[in-house]
């Protein structure tokens, strides 16, 4: 019986012995098929950028990508040699393509509030992205960041076809528009689709976003108070600019005040303030009372209704009471999504304003 104990022992031994130099020729065998442990991949050389300047803001972008500018456009675009058909002819009659556009994306400033450039750039979609000269968060326009710009982004297309409009506004009657143009030539929906992606210097789609993104966050406006601040007008008398012949004779002054929603609101605070010292000296004039204050303004499909305190149609002749009306009226009448308005004071609309 010990005999046989030991000889188990033994071929128990032997055959660990055995597997373990199985193991070690397996680990040489197969380190040897496999190479050298692959090194971790490097970081992505970051590309050579370049800045753009103008008069009112610059920004950042890659040096691969080619700048250009007509009137108030700025673009910048990248291509790639590669014959095909274009798969946003629909149609199926345009020419073939000799390159594949794989950034192109365009910057413009208007010199108008945000309606204003809606109506401007799409005015088919106005009444279904704007609602009193805001912009509607229903799927059409979503929300947008990118550094300091702050807005809403419209997608319109189809079969991955299409234009991505960017809405800014930057101050009042100022609004940056930025659209970047796609299309299918490097997704799934084309059939060629790995050929493309596979050219010398294509940029990806993933890579197309990073650096559309990149290059919003560096736009940066000259005046630094651009975006937080907006500009408005109030209206005062001033005999020597326009004589008061009528008293309904009244001229435009600009403020600058912090940007806010409710700039109805802000304006008629900024007009009862009155003249400042300088444009008192020049002339300007303000039939409102020191005490003047508006309680509440609702603006509603084109009609302003606002109400003011018992002193804002306090003493005063007849001339000064028609002034104030029309220094009200016209200071509302400045903002787009105002069409008529309607006063009261401390709720009632008649009488009021009356000497």
């Amino acid at each position: 019986m010990a005999k046989n104990g030991k000889n188990r022992n033994i071929s128990v031994l032997a055959a660990v012995v055995v597997g373990i130099l199985v193991l070690i020729a397996a680990y040489f065998i197969f380190s040897k098929d496999l190479g050298p442990m692959a090194s971790p991949s490097p970081s992505p050389t970051p590309l050579a950028s370049k800045t753009y300047r103008n008069d009112h803001f610059e920004f950042n972008y890659p040096a691969l990508l080619q700048l250009t500018e007509k009137g108030s456009v700025i673009t910048l675009k990248h291509e790639v040699p590669f014959d095909h058909q274009d798969p946003c002819d629909f149609k199926g009659d345009a020419p073939r393509l000799s390159t594949v556009t794989d950034f192109n994306a365009s910057l413009q400033l208007f010199d108008r509030n945000l309606e204003g450039t809606v109506d401007a750039k799409q005015p088919f979609l106005k009444n279904d992205i704007l609602l009193n000269g805001q912009m509607k968060t229903n799927g059409l326009a979503e929300p947008y960041q990118a550094g300091m710009l702050r807005g809403f982004v419209v997608n319109t297309g189809a079969e991955g076809c299409g234009i991505e409009t960017y809405y800014f506004p930057v101050e009042t009657g100022r609004t940056l528009v930025v659209e970047r143009r796609y299309s299918p030539d490097r997704t799934q929906l084309i059939t060629y689709y790995e050929q493309v992606l596979a050219l010398p210097g294509i940029i990806t789609p993933e890579e197309e976003m990073r650096i559309f993104r990149e290059v919003l966050s560096s736009v940066d406006f000259k005046d630094a108070a651009v975006l937080n601040d907006m500009k408005v007008k109030v209206f005062f008398a001033n005999e020597r600019i326009k004589p008061i012949e009528t008293c309904q004779e009244v001229v435009a002054v600009e403020r600058v005040i912090p940007k806010t929603e409710k700039v109805a609101e802000a304006a008629l605070t900024e007009l009862f303030k009155g003249p400042t010292a300088e444009e008192k000296e020049q002339g300007y004039i303000s039939e409102f009372p020191a005490n003047s204050r508006v309680k509440s303004i609702r603006i509603i499909n084109g009609e302003a209704r606002a109400d003011f305190s018992g002193a804002t149609d306090s003493g005063g002749g007849s001339c000064a009471m028609a002034m104030r009306v029309q220094q009200i009226r016209q200071t509302l009448l400045q903002f787009p999504t105002v069409k008529t308005v309607i006063l009261s004071v401390e709720g009632k609309t008649e009488p009021i304003f009356q000497p």
